[in-house]
C-alpha cells in the first residue's frame, strides 16, 4: 500500500511533466548553455581536466536545482499542494513520490548534457563507464 502510494503519486508528476514538459526543456536547456558557456570561459589546456568532473557537476546541480523549483512550483497552481498534504497518503509517501518523479527527470537532464559535454570538452571515456554515476 505504501510502495502503491509512492509509484501513484512518482506517476502523477511523471505525466503532469510529460504533458507539458515545462521543466524537463528549461533544465535541458540551462544545463547545455552553462556547459557551453564553460567551454568559451576556460582554456583547454593541460591539467583543464582537473576541472572538468566540478564543471560537469556544477551544471548537475544547478539543473536539479531547477527541476525541483518547477516540480514544486506546479503544485501550488489551484492549491494542489494543499490538497495533496490533506490526502490520506502519509507526507514520507509524498516526499518519495516527488523525489522519485525529480530523481527520473534529473537523470534524463544529465544523460543529455552528458552528451554534450564529451562534444564541447572533447572528453573519451575508457574504462569503466559506472565511475561517471558514482
Amino acid at each position: 500500500m505504501y510502495l502503491r502510494q509512492i509509484l501513484t503519486i512518482a506517476a502523477k508528476d511523471l505525466r503532469s511533466e510529460m504533458r507539458t514538459k515545462e521543466a524537463l526543456n528549461a533544465s535541458v536547456a540551462f544545463s547545455v548553455v552553462i556547459l557551453i558557456l564553460f567551454s568559451f570561459a576556460f582554456d583547454q589546456a593541460d591539467g583543464f581536466e582537473a576541472f572538468l568532473g566540478g564543471l560537469l557537476w556544477l551544471a548537475y546541480s544547478f539543473a536539479g536545482a531547477l527541476v525541483l523549483n518547477r516540480s514544486f512550483a506546479r503544485e501550488l497552481q489551484n492549491d494542489c499542494l494543499d490538497a495533496l498534504i490533506s490526502s490520506p497518503a502519509p507526507s514520507s509517501a509524498l516526499f518519495l513520490g516527488k523525489a522519485f518523479a525529480n530523481f527520473a527527470l534529473l537523470i534524463v537532464v544529465e544523460l543529455i548534457s552528458l552528451g554534450v559535454f564529451t562534444i564541447l570538452y572533447d572528453v573519451r571515456f575508457s574504462g569503466n563507464m559506472l565511475l561517471i554515476f558514482g
